[in-house]
């Protein structure tokens, strides 16, 4: 029986999240992770950008930055970078 439950509770979960994996495929994927380890190697790279507070999210060849800096000039540097 717990089995059973355990087993539904699966494919439920599965069947969930199967939709969000979906819009992006394999090739999609790969550009991703690429432009992602590029951004971080910029932003490490950038003089006065604290990278270990900023955030980068790719999905579909879109950079997204979050994260916390205390200056505009931060900020800046950090999008310039990526």
């Amino acid at each position: 029986m717990k089995r059973t439950i355990l087993g539904l509770l699966a494919a439920t979960l599965i069947a969930a999240a199967a939709p969000a994996l979906a819009d992006k495929t394999a090739g999609n994927v790969v550009d991703d992770n690429s432009i992602n380890a590029s951004v971080k190697a910029a932003l490490v790279d950038a003089t006065g950008v604290p990278s270990s507070q900023v955030n980068v999210e790719t999905y579909k060849g879109v950079v997204l930055l979050a994260g916390f800096v205390e200056t505009q000039a931060q900020k800046d540097a950090a999008g310039a970078a990526a």
